[in-house]
């Protein structure tokens, strides 16, 4: 993982980040083991592994749940702070990958067993590692019970293991120049909204004013209701205001009700909590209307559990409990100005993201980030007092030992934290761990992966949690029933897009390109909702070139997936025989633009599941290539068998692309203006709407 991806995921975690040391003292005068073992010693040492495992196991008593043990004084704190899991995951770290992983060359490998296609960590890593890449059975998730549980635990150690043999070799390598943990950000965050809400909206009515028939939000699709933070009925107008939800009389503009949307109990020093330097109060973020049920749904965050970074319990998943989802009845709004009855609510674990309503099914879409640096790569930074004195070789050996043991504590942490986040008992919830790349495929200079690189394994975990607004709950506990499906994604931001049938996220990742330079990249994950509020299942993952701009960049149509990206000027390392121009240790060379910025129109189709073809991976159509070269999008809007699309640089050019053959779209028509359009709306059937 390179260090600016490094950074980039520490500057995720909103708390402020304190050194702390982690792990045991490693004995100076061990560590002359090397990374380049044989297999033999391998197996001695997991041998080893099980054996110290199986006895540490009996000795605690630990059934379900185990924890790993360690002699280190943070592992017997967190042993002690882990909460019992439904299942039973592995007292050991898998064993090293099965078949020939013996190869010629000191690279990763890519290898096919029974249509499945692996990559192969290099013999020369650290810690041997093996992961499955795009195929057919990722998106049909874990098995049910504690087989399933067990393959997950196996399948995040070795992602993590992935992780950690990059940032070992990294470490080796910059031995000199040592990173320093304690990075971080504080977190920033809404008052409790005090005041400023104004108590009418009463006024005379414009005589000369036209009738408003239409409350609806304006949304992309059709039929698919968005959230948002003023929704109207006709009769009334719904708003957030902070932590407040303010309705008025639609017609009148007088206040009606106010509901405060309670604050959460912050941690206590010894459940991990630390003093914020704000005030961390909920803020209503969206709105879902359902007026068939009468009831509206608000999505409050600000609700996050904040850990001390020292903390031995905290949790791998973050943003804790960050967003909580409450039902409210308005069948009968008051009038004095009180509080609506609450029906049901809930809390979730990451960071809202977005919310349809589509036929009174609420859909909702969290992401969290995921604490490798706090569970992970701290322990194995080099700058640690545990590693001084020792040298490069030696370094590798007790980094080496130590991530065995971070990676079976971080792994079966993980699955604990699933199982309860998805609030299921076993692990079928969660979609396959895999790298977002082909057999064969997106393989960088290095032979690894390009979401290896970047760090984008494990970088974050995204859940749709899908509910029926209108069902009955628990009159006494007011809990929200919910079904929800995650996976783990390569990026730590997204952008959503849905339809009526399926809801896509959209990350920012990055391709390395031999020579240092970084091309950008967008990862996709798609689910297929279901009309009864029932989970949503997997239905395929794909990546394009470039970034996306919004929602509006993306548009399912008659089983194709069409997106538009931009990709930025590229820079890279250009060899140089110029001696002055040294820029690195490693290379002599000057930094150029090898390429200058361009946009495109990708067309990729769904898989078709159930078919012999199926390989759970979003297929490229077509692309058009080269729109607006040194421009990038502003807008992009899709209607059907049509899409619009304006880049810009200096000049607005807005390209007309017919879709009448999903397969082969062609650019028909391009309109150039000063200035730009940040916003595309049909309005009629032969007008656009831009606003810029």
């Amino acid at each position: 993982m390179m260090k600016s991806e490094r950074d980039n995921n520490i500057m995720n975690v909103e708390d402020v980040l304190q050194d702390v040391e982690i792990g045991e003292e490693v004995d100076k005068g061990t560590g002359s083991q090397t990374p380049e073992r044989d297999r033999k010693g391998w197996k001695r040492t997991l041998l080893v592994a099980l054996v110290v495992s199986a006895v540490a196991a009996i000795g605690l008593g630990l059934g379900l749940g185990l924890k790993g043990a360690s002699s280190s004084s943070v592992a017997d704190e967190s042993t002690q702070q882990s909460q019992t899991s439904h299942v039973t995951p592995y007292l050991s770290p898998p064993e090293e990958p099965t078949g020939d992983t013996s190869h010629d060359e000191e690279s990763a490998s890519l290898e096919n067993e029974e249509a499945e296609v692996y990559y192969r960590s290099p013999p020369t890593d650290p810690i041997p590692a093996t992961l499955r890449l795009i195929s057919p059975s990722i998106m049909s998730g874990y098995a049910a019970g504690e087989e399933g549980c067990n393959e997950l635990y196996s399948d995040i150690y070795n992602a993590a293991a992935i992780l950690a043999n990059e940032e070992i070799k990294e470490n080796a390598e910059d031995y000199d120049d040592r990173y320093s943990g304690g990075y971080g950000c504080r977190s920033y965050s809404y008052s409790s909204f005090s005041g400023g809400v104004p108590k009418s909206l009463n006024r005379a009515p414009d005589s000369g004013s036209v009738t408003e028939d239409s409350y609806e939000t304006n949304n992309q699709e059709g039929g698919v209701d968005e959230a948002d933070v003023m929704k109207s009925d006709g009769k009334h107008v719904f708003t957030g205001y902070g932590d407040i939800l303010v309705i008025w009389d639609a017609k009148t503009g007088e206040e009606l009700s106010r509901t405060r949307i309670p604050p959460r109990k912050a941690l206590a020093k010894e459940e991990g909590g630390y003093q914020s330097y704000y005030n961390r109060m909920p803020s209503i973020s969206g709105l879902l209307l359902d007026s068939n049920s009468n009831r509206i749904v608000v999505i409050a965050s600000g609700y996050g559990q904040k850990y001390r970074f020292d903390y031995p319990g905290r949790p791998v998943l973050g943003d804790k409990g960050e967003v909580q989802v409450r039902v409210y009845d308005i069948t009968k709004i008051p009038t004095d100005g009180s509080e609506l009855p609450l029906i049901a609510s809930k809390e979730l674990d990451g960071r809202y993201r977005a919310a349809r309503e589509i036929d009174g099914v609420a859909h909702i879409v969290v992401q969290s980030s995921v604490e490798t640096h706090s569970h992970i790569s701290r322990a194995l930074d080099n700058k640690r007092d545990v590693y001084d004195d020792l040298n490069r070789e030696k370094y590798v050996a007790a980094a080496t030992e130590k991530a065995k043991e971070v990676l079976h504590r971080f792994s079966t942490q993980m699955v604990e934290e699933l199982v309860t986040n998805s609030g299921g008992k076993d692990c079928s919830a969660v979609i396959r761990v895999a790298l977002y790349a082909s057999g064969g495929a997106d393989v960088d200079s290095d032979g690894l992966p390009d979401t290896i690189t970047s760090g984008g394994i494990l970088r974050s975990y995204i859940q749709t949690f899908s509910f029926d607004i209108s069902a009955g709950h628990d009159t006494e506990s007011l809990g929200l029933d919910t079904k929800a499906a995650g996976s783990f994604f390569p990026s730590g931001s997204s952008e959503v897009y849905a339809s009526k049938d399926v809801i896509i996220a959209a990350g920012r990742g990055y391709h390395r390109h031999p020579g240092g330079s970084w091309s950008q990249s967008t990862y996709f994950l798609a689910y297929k909702l279901q009309a009864d509020g029932s989970a949503p299942s997997g239905l395929s993952i794909g990546s394009a070139p470039g970034y996306v701009l919004n929602q509006f960049s993306m548009d399912e149509y008659k089983g194709y997936f069409r997106v538009a990206t931009t990709e930025r000027a590229r820079w890279a390392c250009v060899e140089s025989s110029e001696p002055s121009v040294w820029r690195s240790s490693w290379t002599r060379c000057k930094w150029r633009r090898v390429s200058e910025s361009k946009s495109q129109l990708v067309v990729m189709k769904f898989p078709e599941s159930g078919t012999s073809e199926y390989s759970g991976e979003m297929k490229t159509i077509k692309v058009i290539r080269d729109l607006g070269v040194t421009e990038e999008i502003k807008s992009a809007r899709f209607f059907d068998d049509k899409a619009y699309i304006v880049t810009f640089r200096q000049t607005d050019p807005l390209y007309t692309i017919d879709f009448k053959d999903p397969e082969n779209p062609e650019v028909t028509d391009e309109l150039k203006i000063t200035g730009f359009s940040s916003y595309l709306h049909p309005v009629g059937n032969d007008r656009l709407l831009a606003i810029g």
